[in-house]
């Protein structure tokens, strides 16, 4: 289910207690994605942002989201038996930028309209 959420392989999360979280702009909107998850996400530009279990006092937000992702590493691979396959070999897969095969003048269309990851 998390991988059709998301729209990818995998949701790397951090678990945190739900009320020492505060978001810094607004607040999310809800989608209960079954009768014991629900998860929040940006109204205005649909980012996915975290996921609960409906009740619960924990909170697991979305690494991605924050301004420093790399700063909280996965510690747990949490529903294994749904990786993908290919997953196992992404490793190994020839590697380039974003800068590498795009042209310039289409990098300038492709500054975010998101919220800023600095404010």
């Amino acid at each position: 289910m998390c991988q059709k959420a998301v729209g990818a392989p995998f949701w790397a999360l951090a678990e945190t207690d739900a009320a020492s979280f505060a978001w810094t702009r607004g607040e999310p909107a809800w989608f209960r994605s079954s009768e014991a998850v629900e998860r929040g996400f940006c109204a205005r530009c649909g980012t996915s942002l975290h996921f609960r279990y409906v009740g619960a006092d924990r909170l697991d937000v979305a690494l991605a989201s924050l301004d420093h992702p790399e700063a909280i590493a996965p510690e747990q691979e949490f529903g294994c038996e749904s990786r993908i396959a290919w997953l196992e070999r992404i490793g190994s897969l020839p590697r380039s930028t974003t800068e590498a095969t795009t042209p310039a003048a289409a990098l300038k269309t492709y500054a975010s309209r998101q919220h800023p990851d600095h404010d």
